[in-house]
């Protein structure tokens, strides 16, 4: 009975609904409500109600509100956010609904933000016409409605004019018909949605000079010389130091120019670092001998420098160049390297340094040294050089100044402790080095840690 009652007033009040809202403009056509159909899939609210008429006024009062389904068994109202025109695939028959349009102004498809749009086409067909322009549509970035431009003689949304960008702020946004594509702007790498700063100092082979430092920004780069290089940072000439006017060594000294750098050695029967030279004070002590008949001779005996009695010995036989020992040497590590100090080398390990470029990863360690110059060649002066370290493809990847002193048949050096592993002062193959003093009619024969000569035949 009670169900009986219900359908009688729900069609009273369907016949009334359609004698007010048969002929009811809305967008210049007639619409109706219609007994026996629904709209599905785009319902957004539901209210309970004993007569449609409470859903009427409800829908009237809510923007999204573009159609109602009045459900007859259960006095419930459906919203939807959709028309059966703009939808028409998802109007189907329900024998237990009635499909109610919205009867007084509707607002327009995709007009304001609670009411975006798919497409343009579904706009098109919600409201009969429309023109060109910007809506807003829910399709384009997940989460949240954005205005776009909506081209309506050929149905395509414009992706590139939403804001903010649907491409990352650093790409460069291109519309196609149905779709768009982004690409990252110069400087940039990533896929477009995505953009990182390009690191063209990580680039091989590299963008600036082999004498220049890179130094990357946000989508560029640029490059400078090195200290002791000229030029744009593209191409890095060596400036020769010692050219200079005033020059950068001691009016006593001599400039030699290397790489990059330079470096100063004081003239012979001067001392000093090579910037500052003195002239050598030779230092006598008057002796007095005592002979057995109690007669007395006195002779003048010359006081050798302080560095060719007071020095540490460097007697490892893996310094020496060519030897490589197994177990690596690392001088950093060793507690008898500190700098300043003056260093001979003894036994196995030979005589003297390298002055040239010996092969990197000998003399039992990965940084080989060598001296970036000469040995003095007067015996009891001291001149300044450089100490090279061959890493990589750089004979002078690392360098340490030295002071070497040529003191009576061999030298000594004043060496610094390296700064990290693993590196190793080395000894040189004196004969193939050409720093023996055998006679020129003799023959000079390596061994290990010296060298011998013999005679040739005749």
């Amino acid at each position: 009975m009670t169900a009986r009652i219900v359908f009688r007033i729900t069609v009273v009040a369907l016949l009334v609904y359609l004698a007010v809202t048969q002929k009811c403009p809305a967008s210049g056509r007639s619409e109706s409500s219609i007994f026996g159909w629904m709209l599905r899939g785009h319902v957004y609210d539901t209210l309970l109600a004993e007569l449609p008429f409470t859903c009427v006024f409800k829908c009237r009062e809510d923007n999204r509100c573009q159609s109602f389904n009045w459900v007859i068994s259960l006095l419930t109202c459906e919203f939807n956010n959709r028309t059966k025109e703009a939808r028409p695939e998802d109007f189907i028959p329900n024998p237990e609904r009635s499909y109610y349009p919205r009867d007084l102004k509707r607002v327009p498809l995709g007009s304001i933000q609670e009411l975006p749009a798919e497409t343009c086409d579904e706009i098109k067909r919600s409201e009969g016409h429309a023109i060109s322009r910007k809506y807003w549509f829910s399709t384009l970035k997940s989460g949240t409605s954005v205005m776009a431009y909506c081209n309506m003689k050929t149905n395509d949304i414009d992706e590139c004019s939403v804001s903010p960008s649907v491409c990352d702020i650093n790409a460069n946004c291109s519309n196609t018909r149905g779709s768009y594509y982004c690409t990252c702007k110069a400087g940039y790498t990533g896929d477009g949605k995505t953009c990182q700063v390009t690191d063209e100092c990580s680039a091989s082979p590299s963008v600036c000079d082999i004498n220049t430092n890179c130094s990357n920004t946000r989508g560029s780069y640029y490059c400078t010389c090195k200290t002791g290089f000229t030029g744009d940072g593209k191409n890095c000439q060596d400036i020769d130091e010692c050219s200079a006017s005033p020059s950068v060594c001691d009016i006593n000294a001599n400039c030699s120019n290397t790489r990059g750098s330079y470096y100063c050695t004081c003239k012979p029967g001067f001392t000093g670092d090579g910037k500052k030279c003195q002239e050598m004070a030779v230092s006598w002590r008057r002796v007095t001998f005592k002979m057995a008949a109690n007669n007395e001779i006195t002779a003048i005996r010359r006081i050798l420098p302080t560095e060719c009695n007071s020095y540490i010995d460097l007697d490892e036989p893996g310094r020496y160049w060519s030897n490589n020992s197994g177990s690596v040497i690392c001088d950093n590590y060793d507690p008898k390297f500190v700098n300043n100090k003056w260093y001979r080398f003894v036994g196995g390990a030979g005589r003297m340094m390298a002055s040239y470029c010996i092969p990197k990863s000998t003399c039992s360690t990965h940084r080989s040294s060598w001296i970036n110059g000469d040995h003095p060649t007067s015996l009891y002066t001291t001149l300044t050089t450089t100490v090279c370290m061959h890493w990589g493809s750089d004979c002078c990847e690392r360098s340490y100044p030295v002071g070497i002193t040529q003191c009576d048949g061999y030298y000594v050096y004043k060496l610094q402790k390296p700064t990290s592993c693993h590196e190793s002062y080395c000894d040189v193959d004196e004969c193939t080095a050409g720093t023996h003093d055998c006679h020129t009619s003799a023959t000079c024969t390596n061994t290990k840690g010296s060298f011998a000569c013999s005679c040739n035949p005749g």
